[in-house]
């Protein structure tokens, strides 16, 4: 109604009501005032041309964007709770899995808590050997010359 007031076009009873909000309050007072300046800055301005085939350029434009528009709200309605779903699953996992008692873990691995400790102590060794494969020839020959040697020291324990 205030616009149609500034506009002249308000009734005289709606040109009244907005007279009497008017003066009643200064806030609504300060905006007409801005609206007025504002239109009246409007008019000062000269009217430009819109270039030919502007209105279907814009829609072309509008039509074009429309696919990738889709796609954004897919993935904001999709894509991200499906992630958060996985991430959420994942973080489950991993604490069931850290969670679980060492003795279950080991069984269900196949691996014994000893093989875990050889090769925790062994680490530097195994990184060594990924490195260079050829050292992992050598180990073999020092693992059966220290059982050769320990077959020895059995056999001479049972003759003595």
């Amino acid at each position: 109604m205030l616009i149609a007031y500034l506009d002249g076009e308000a009734s005289q009873a709606e040109a009244e009501q907005v007279r009497a909000a008017l003066q009643a309050d200064p806030q609504l007072r300060r905006h007409a005032e801005q609206l007025a300046r504002s239109w009246a800055l409007l008019d000062v301005l000269d009217d430009v041309p819109v270039p030919a085939g502007l209105d279907e350029r814009v829609i072309r434009a509008a039509w074009r964007a429309w696919p990738v528009i889709r796609l954004r709200r897919l993935l904001v309605r999709v894509a991200v709770p499906i992630a958060a779903a996985m991430v959420l699953a994942v973080g489950a996992w991993l604490w069931s899995v850290s969670s679980r008692p060492p003795a279950r873990f080991h069984a269900e691995l196949g691996i014994s808590p000893d093989v875990e400790e050889a090769i925790v102590r062994n680490l530097d060794l195994l990184k060594a050997i990924d490195e260079d494969p050829a050292l992992l020839e050598e180990a073999e020959f020092l693992i059966e010359l220290d059982r050769q040697l320990q077959a020895l020291q059995q056999a001479g324990e049972t003759t003595s």
